[in-house]
């Protein structure tokens, strides 16, 4: 069995590697009696998980970032319809001019069947 530890790292970077982003929102529902709320951002605890494992996250998302693999990323982790981490790493975009990556960035998805 593997441990929790690299089970995350491996998980982390297959998703960062990877290239494909994975959605964990979805827009606000406009029918009524349903939530327009998104998903619920709680203690990594409340969910079972342990906030030690989830900082290497950090560690890996600023290696792949120092190396040249991507400019940033946004990492959401969760389980049912809440998450216990959400994050932005590095910057958007470069050019013409530097900006930060936010965690509403949208995420070209051009040539996704080549990844």
């Amino acid at each position: 069995m593997t441990n929790r530890r690299d089970f995350v790292k491996q998980l982390a970077l297959t998703g960062i590697a990877g290239g494909l982003p994975i959605t964990f929102f979805s827009p606000p529902s406009t029918k009524p009696g349903i939530s327009s709320q998104w998903l619920e951002l709680v203690s990594p605890e409340s969910l079972g998980m342990d906030p030690e494992i989830l900082k290497e996250i950090d560690v890996l998302v600023e290696q792949t970032i120092a190396i040249g693999h991507t400019p940033g990323a946004v990492v959401a982790v969760g389980r049912g319809n809440k998450m216990g981490f959400l994050k932005g790493y590095g910057y958007r975009q470069f050019y013409p001019k530097k900006e930060k990556i936010s965690l509403d960035t949208l995420f070209d998805l051009a040539s996704v069947t080549k990844v």
